[in-house]
């Protein structure tokens, strides 16, 4: 990154503060941190949102769980992450966009999925975090009118594609698991299905409210790349305009460059 133009570096660095800071889709989250894999739409128009997915990451903090997303030997992604002690949330992908965590497309195109750290083992949800996780799903069921009972918000042990059809997607996973408490959450989900969860889009950008880096970044994404950047630098600027982000090219940058990647990547909106 040493090598990268003093303006471009400027530009990241303001961009990589924004993503940290900013939680555009629920203003209760508080952490967004930009997951690897994911895929660019405009959701509600290029698909319609009409699922909630319920996951348990078989993990031991929402922190770790959000950190492996990022990690772009995840292959995985979710849109939130809630810590099964608290409910501490970290939001990992646009909901206008489609993150990778139901091992079925149709689902993964149409659903927003939540993350929840613990083992589908244990009865280790406490009631604040099925409470923060119920405020996420009772947004969607206002926000994007998915119908508020258990056909529409589902485990990932009920999403469509196991082979022996003894769980849920192409892995069959068995998540959320005996011990979460479907009866519980699902009141919870009924009491925040109104309006005051969401503030008013301040544009029709998918960012909104809070930012749009794509037209607050239209300097830098236009600038010249300098001839000594980094390869894989270099590879990620020249797709910029491309109809979506190489994820192999993303998936092997090197951990010292992955955040300029990244902040690229989140720069446009481009990535797949």
């Amino acid at each position: 990154m040493k090598t990268l133009s003093s303006a471009l570096l400027a530009g990241l660095s303001v961009l990589s503060l924004s993503a940290v800071a900013s939680t555009p889709d629920r203003s209760s989250c508080n952490v967004w941190m930009l997951a690897c894999h994911y895929t660019n739409t405009s959701r509600e128009t290029d698909y319609n949102i009409n699922r909630v997915v319920i996951h348990k990451g078989e993990d031991s903090s929402a922190a770790g769980g959000a950190s492996w997303f990022a990690n772009c030997s995840s292959g995985s992604s979710a849109h939130f992450f809630y810590d099964k002690a608290n409910g501490y949330c970290y939001q990992c992908v646009y909901e206008a966009d489609v993150a990778w965590h139901a091992g079925n497309s149709s689902t993964n195109n149409n659903s927003v999925g939540i993350e929840h750290s613990g083992w589908t083992v244990n009865d280790d949800t406490s009631t604040a975090c099925y409470d923060q996780s119920a405020g996420e799903s009772g947004s969607c069921c206002y926000y994007y009118a998915v119908p508020c009972n258990r056909t529409y918000i589902i485990g990932h042990s009920e999403v469509p594609g196991c082979s022996t059809g003894l769980g849920g997607g192409s892995n069959c996973h068995k998540d959320p698991g005996v011990y979460w408490n479907w009866t519980y959450y699902m009141t919870k989900v009924a009491a925040n299905n109104h309006a005051s969860l969401r503030p008013a889009p301040a544009s029709s950008d998918k960012y909104a409210p809070s930012f749009n880096l794509r037209s607050a970044t239209a300097a830098i994404c236009t600038a010249a790349l300098p001839a000594t950047a980094p390869a894989s630098i270099a590879t990620a600027w020249q797709t910029l305009g491309s109809a979506g982000m190489s994820k192999e090219a993303n998936r092997t940058t090197p951990p010292s460059e992955s955040a300029g990647y990244r902040a690229i990547s989140q720069a446009v909106g481009l990535k797949s």
